[in-house]
């Protein structure tokens, strides 16, 4: 009897411990799982403020910010800056073979359309309805030339019949600037 005892106690101490050891091997693999895994995907959607604001279906374009922090604002601005960029520069650095009613007619257009800017901390993303009739990129880039040393001049970044989305060039001193036009330029798209 003493025989059965014992040996009963040993079998419920075995069977005890055996589901213990399950337990908490089973409770580490799934907490393991749910912080390695789902929560680190949570983390960086949640992370990724760009793909967040781009999930609005009023916005006709998307971009990814990555792990950058901080506020997207929208707001509209005039257009009038980047028209007179055109104007004073166009003979210095645009494209020569242009007639010479060719940009001062494509400023007087630009300063007739709005423009809306989309900020994040000092970097821009500026959205323009393709009302000049672009039909490709490579001629966007031309009109919207770049002079060397200029800053905050538009980048054009994407297009399609109705959008022409740019980014603005950043100030070489402006390092939280150039680090989010390195991240975010490269995905910018149109849907």
């Amino acid at each position: 009897m003493k025989k059965l005892f014992l040996i009963g106690i040993i079998g419920v101490g075995i069977l005890f411990g055996a589901a213990s050891f399950l337990g908490a091997f089973s409770h580490s693999g799934k907490a393991s799982m749910r912080t390695n895994g789902n929560s680190g995907a949570k983390l960086i959607q949640a992370n990724d403020i760009g793909a967040a604001f781009s999930k609005d279906a009023a916005q006709p374009f998307q971009f990814s910010t990555g792990s950058l922090t901080g506020t997207i604002s929208q707001h509209a601005i005039s257009p009038s800056r980047d028209a007179e960029y055109i104007l004073d520069h166009y003979k210095a650095c645009g494209p020569k073979y242009r007639p010479a009613s060719y940009f001062p007619d494509m400023a007087s257009t630009m300063k007739k359309l709005p423009e809306t800017a989309y900020t994040l901390g000092t970097y821009q993303i500026i959205l323009m309805p393709n009302l000049l009739g672009y039909k490709n990129l490579p001629a966007v880039q031309e009109d919207f030339f770049f002079c060397p040393g200029a800053t905050g001049t538009l980048v054009p970044a994407a297009m399609n019949d109705n959008w022409l989305v740019f980014s603005r060039s950043c100030d070489t001193s402006d390092d939280a600037c150039t680090k989010a036009a390195a991240i975010i330029n490269p995905t910018i798209q149109l849907k």
